[in-house]
């Protein structure tokens, strides 16, 4: 049930202003009626939840779960191997997005499939990206190699000749499988944490053995 909204967009988020914020919507629901407090990870919401939670005695803080993963990925992306293998799959596809011919020929070779538009906020959206380049490797080999791409006017031009050049990379293909052994399985506890469909806590710490596990396998004890 959605209870109410603060618009803060002005107003800097300190501990004072959200234990005020927060400690009033207490008061209106009743701290009998609050079993947990909930919130992302961040220093000022962490100290405002342990605040409230010392204040009533009632109701102890949790961090957000799907933020805490998203922290993990977060991470993983500010490696210099992962940010340089991303940066390449997001030259490919901002290629192809950008130029009509192009985009019109990769959807003739994937059958009509998209490939996933990388974002700037959540590392796991640019996992999803590479996982997609990946899925369509042999489609976008055969496009890359075609008569229709030669018969592309500006397909000797540099930055065609760029995104060419890394799908034929065998090294950058490597680099790709590499950073989803890693990645693939946070973001699956991602989806089921950021699900709405049902309450994933007690699948969490399940899922992130298993996890760590996959990881594990994946990289063979390499990590």
């Amino acid at each position: 049930m959605f209870l109410k909204s603060v618009d803060l967009f002005d107003t800097p988020k300190t501990i004072d202003v959200l234990f005020r914020i927060f400690d009033k919507v207490i008061e209106e629901v009743g701290h009998e009626n609050v079993i947990q407090f909930i919130t992302d990870n961040a220093a000022n919401y962490k100290a405002t939840g342990e605040m409230l939670a010392a204040r009533y005695g009632t109701f102890y803080w949790s961090p957000c779960a799907a933020h805490c993963v998203n922290l993990m990925l977060q991470d993983l992306g500010e490696r210099d191997d992962m940010k340089l293998t991303v940066h390449r799959c997001q030259e490919i596809t901002k290629f192809i997005y950008n130029h009509a011919y192009v985009l019109n020929l990769m959807r003739k070779f994937t059958n009509g499939a998209e490939l996933i538009r990388p974002a700037q906020t959540r590392f796991a959206t640019n996992v999803l990206t590479v996982q997609g380049i990946v899925k369509q490797r042999t489609s976008l080999k055969q496009m890359f190699s075609s008569d229709d791409w030669a018969a592309y006017p500006h397909a000797y031009k540099r930055k065609a000749t760029i995104v060419v050049d890394t799908i034929f990379d065998a090294d950058f293909w490597e680099s790709c499988v590499h950073l989803l052994k890693i990645c693939v399985p946070l973001v699956k506890v991602l989806r089921l944490v950021d699900s709405e469909d049902r309450p994933s806590i007690r699948y969490l710490y399940e899922s992130m053995d298993r996890a760590k596990e996959a990881i594990r396998d994946n990289m063979k004890g390499k990590i």
